[in-house]
């Protein structure tokens, strides 16, 4: 049996050939974010309904529920109830399904992303968003689990326990305007879907979404970051967001160095480089602890991987250009 990653990867290649072919139910699909590699719709794909299919899935949304509670009455009075309840909630949602239609559809292409909500149908479009990756510079992608009795010691150590209660993610996009940096678009939700091998797994819309933007993004910025890199420039600057304050070029990557708050780190002044609790640790060779790491000497920088801009491309440019430990 197919998981569920693979059956939403097929209903996705299905869904993209049917636009190809002209057959696709989508009241209107972008022709301006280049080639399109993923779209999807928080709607049923088969409504609106007819009068004759409301009639029909009113009366079985209506009929079963009822029917269903009446028999719970003869096994007992709590639980017919508590069956009642149910019935009610079902019928509720069935209805408001059958007779209010709206939603979105959502595109990704190789150049931008576009977002169109309708109501009553699909060609009845109350709200358009088209964004071109042209007109965007950096993208702030965040994801952290939650989970209950986190406890802190010395701030040195934290130990997690408890259960998982969630995921929660945001993207931002920005663009930069001189000395500014101006809010374009975003998102932020939670899932509660632990130990995800494949996030096409994930059952909420917009994570799905906008991880696929950011796959075409980073992409993007691939392509433009090797250009520059092949047109003479020597550094590739990445913007830290932290707040509402951000730090355009604080992180600059070059061949064979990485440059920090304008502390350059290369094979001569970089001692390590890696990862710890989230976050990028780059140590300069004149860095020392003492005391088990009470005592700390010298330049080391800890960034939050969470804030750094553009940090899919941002983590793979650097494993291409420094070893990472």
């Amino acid at each position: 049996m197919d998981s569920l990653a693979e059956m939403v990867k097929q209903q996705l290649a299905q869904r993209l050939e049917d636009i190809k072919n002209g057959k696709s139910f989508f009241g209107k699909i972008p022709d301006n974010i280049g080639e399109l590699m993923y779209c999807d719709t928080t709607a049923s794909e088969f409504g609106p309904y007819d009068s004759k299919e409301k009639t029909r899935r009113t009366l079985l949304g209506t009929l079963i529920p009822i029917v269903l509670a009446a028999l719970c009455y003869l096994i007992s009075v709590g639980f017919g109830i508590f069956a009642t309840v149910v019935a009610l909630i079902v019928m509720f949602f069935v209805l408001r399904n059958t007779y209010v239609f709206k939603g979105k559809d959502m595109f990704v292409g190789t150049e931008g992303y576009a977002v169109y909500s309708f109501e009553k149908g699909r060609k009845n479009i109350v709200e358009e968003k088209v964004h071109r990756f042209e007109d965007l510079t950096d993208l702030i992608a965040e994801g952290t689990q939650i989970r209950s009795g986190a406890i802190g010691f010395w701030g040195l150590v934290t130990i997690y326990k408890g259960t998982y209660q969630g995921t929660k993610f945001a993207y931002v996009f920005y663009k930069q305007n001189g000395d500014s940096l101006t809010f374009v678009d975003g998102v932020q939700g939670e899932y509660n879907q632990e130990n995800v091998e494949d996030k096409a797994e994930v059952v909420n819309e917009d994570f799905r979404f906008w991880t696929c933007i950011e796959q075409m993004w980073s992409r993007y910025k691939m392509k433009e970051y090797e250009e520059q890199f092949q047109n003479g420039s020597d550094t590739i600057p990445f913007t830290l967001v932290i707040n509402e304050s951000f730090f355009p070029g604080y992180i600059r990557l070059g061949l064979g160095k990485i440059i920090i708050a304008d502390r350059e780190y290369n094979s001569e002044t970089l001692k390590n480089i890696g990862f710890s609790n989230g976050s990028l640790i780059v140590e300069h060779v004149n860095h020392t602890r003492k005391l088990f790491g009470l005592i700390q000497k010298g330049n080391q920088e800890e960034i939050p991987l969470n804030s750094i801009s553009n940090r899919a491309v941002f983590l793979e440019l650097l494993g291409r250009i420094i070893k990472i430990e």
